[in-house]
Formats: C-alpha cells, sequence, structure tokens
C-alpha cells in the first residue's frame, strides 16, 4: 500500500502556462517526477526510466525528450502529445554501479499556428530529475550487495568469510 501511495503522490501534475510566438496562452501540465520499470535494479540491468506529459492545450505538441544520467545524454526521445491528453516519455538505461543523478530535459516543444509554422513553446527546460544508488547483486539474489549478509550465495555470512580469510 505504501508504493502504491508514493506512486501517486509522484504523479501530481505541474501546470505549466506557456505562450508560443504568436501570444496564445498553452496549458501544458508535466507530471512531476521520474519512475523506474523496476523499484530496485542493479548493475548490469536494463530499466526504463519514465516520466509523463499532459497536455491541456487544444492544439498537439511536438518536441525532444533528452535524457541524462550523471550530465551525460544517455538517450533522445521524439514526443507527440494530442490535445487534452496524457503521454508517457520513456529510454532505456543500462545501469551501472554507483550514484546516478538522472534528469529529463525538454529540449524543445513546439505547436504549429495558424499557418502552420511551428511556434517554439519550451526550450531546454528540466522536466524531472532524481538520484538513485545502484548496487551490485553478485548471487542473483536480488538483494544488493550493500544489504546482502552473504554477497555470494554460499550460505556463509560475509562476517564469518572474513573472519576465516576466505571470500565473501
Amino acid at each position: 500500500m505504501k508504493k502504491i501511495l508514493i506512486l501517486l503522490l509522484m504523479l501530481v501534475p505541474v501546470f505549466v502556462m506557456a505562450q508560443n510566438q504568436s501570444g496564445k496562452q498553452l496549458n501544458v501540465g508535466i507530471v512531476k517526477g521520474l519512475w523506474y520499470s523496476e523499484l530496485e535494479f542493479f548493475q548490469g540491468d536494463t530499466v526504463r526510466v519514465y516520466s509523463a506529459l499532459q497536455n491541456y492545450s487544444a492544439d498537439p505538441i511536438k518536441g525532444i525528450a533528452d535524457f541524462y544520467e550523471n550530465d551525460n545524454l544517455f538517450a533522445s526521445e521524439e514526443f507527440s502529445v494530442p490535445s487534452n491528453r496524457l503521454l508517457e516519455i520513456w529510454a532505456n538505461y543500462d545501469a551501472t554501479y554507483g550514484t546516478h543523478d538522472f534528469k529529463i530535459v525538454i529540449r524543445e516543444a513546439y505547436t504549429n499556428n495558424a499557418e502552420g509554422e511551428q511556434d517554439l513553446i519550451i526550450s531546454n527546460s528540466t522536466l524531472a530529475q532524481d538520484t538513485v544508488f545502484v548496487d551490485i547483486d553478485t548471487d542473483g539474489d536480488d538483494i544488493g550487495n550493500q544489504k546482502d549478509s552473504d554477497d555470494d550465495g554460499d550460505g556463509f555470512s560475509d562476517i564469518l568469510e572474513n573472519q576465516f580469510g576466505t571470500d565473501p
């Protein structure tokens, strides 16, 4: 129940009143936060990094979302959000050990004006950010080594193996 409540709190939209170059007000919502395809993931796993866009305007919005890990671009995804719709955006990430700062930046978002020309409404705006620690799971028991009392899964605790000079 606690995990469901946390997920619901993460899905609270933040509304952005944007104005296109023609001066028309647009009502674009951004669902606050990032989430992942796995609650906990480890080095070597491929996970999806998600966020969402809500378009409350009468016009479709198109653009590009850039996905970063520690300020390194790992994916760019084009998006198109129909009028009055919610769109989930995502990219795959190959997890490596350590602390990772994820963010999604809307590089550009635009709508088409009455003449069929593109009107830029958002440029280089951070959509969402999150920090995650990715551990190693050497014995494949879905418990990261930092929490696992038996990293190698041989039935002997790491403490006991350290006392006897064996490799935990």
